[in-house]
């Protein structure tokens, strides 16, 4: 299991890099994380190992 949880609408982003993401949630019986993003103007919806995302605000350092 994910040691981070994410409540539906948080923004998470691959920790392997990417497109900021909106998690929707997460598989029932598995711990795969369903996400949605759109490239360009279509929407696109992945299913992805929980534990490969991150929150999004973890890239900001210092905003304001």
């Amino acid at each position: 299991m994910s040691d981070q949880t994410f409540e539906p609408g948080a923004l998470v982003k691959l920790k392997s890099g990417g497109p900021v993401m909106t998690f929707s949630h997460t598989e029932y019986m598995s711990d795969n994380a369903v996400c949605d993003y759109f490239d360009g103007t279509t929407h696109k919806q992945i299913k992805v190992p929980s534990t490969s995302l991150k929150a999004a605000d973890e890239d900001i350092s210092g905003a304001a």
